[in-house]
């Protein structure tokens, strides 16, 4: 095993989706600084402003991860000007294991965004974390699971497909519909 993947293995890096949102123009949300989590936004419909901390504000659309490594508290949003709603405060209990879409914002241009939130053994991944800047911006467009459609409805696709084969009988073969 190679030494990155050992690091990866040992630090008991864990994600997963925290929000999934359509907001629309004009619309800020501001999330609060926490070491131990890192969030990425990632853009799936419209653009986005992300800013963090002191840095730059960084433009991010359709199709681009913003990752802020560090857990530094930063503002999103289709502009910066307005008051910020609290990321916490869009944040719902999953019923029956789904999540359950937010919408926020005024009446203007929709964006579409999921919020994706990583902890781990800090202390194991400091190297390597340190070595990343504060806010990393990724473009994913080409990526195959953007191209299929919804991260969130992918994935709500595939745990129903595997209940419906772990609910049949052993042997039982799939029906064409399935």
């Amino acid at each position: 095993m190679d030494a990155l993947s050992e690091v990866l293995r040992l630090a008991k890096f864990t994600a997963g989706v925290t929000l999934d949102a359509t907001a629309r123009a004009p619309w800020c949300v501001s999330v609060s600084s926490n070491p131990a989590i890192a969030r990425a936004h990632l853009i799936l419909d419209g653009e986005v402003i992300v800013k963090a901390g002191g840095g730059d504000e960084v433009r991010v659309k359709a199709g681009e991860i913003a990752f802020l490594p560090h857990g530094d508290a930063h503002l999103i949003g289709s502009t910066l000007d307005v008051e910020a709603i609290s990321f916490s405060a869009l944040l719902k209990t999953p019923v029956a294991g789904e999540l359950m879409p937010v919408s926020l914002g005024g009446s203007g241009q929709a964006t579409r965004w999921i919020v994706l939130s990583s902890s781990c053994e800090r202390h194991l991944a400091d190297s390597l974390n340190s070595a990343l800047p504060a806010l990393l911006k990724v473009d994913l467009s080409h990526a195959a699971v953007l191209q299929s459609g919804s991260p969130t409805r992918s994935a709500s696709r595939s745990r129903r497909a595997r209940r419906r084969r772990s609910a049949r009988p052993p042997g039982a073969r799939a029906s064409p519909s399935s």
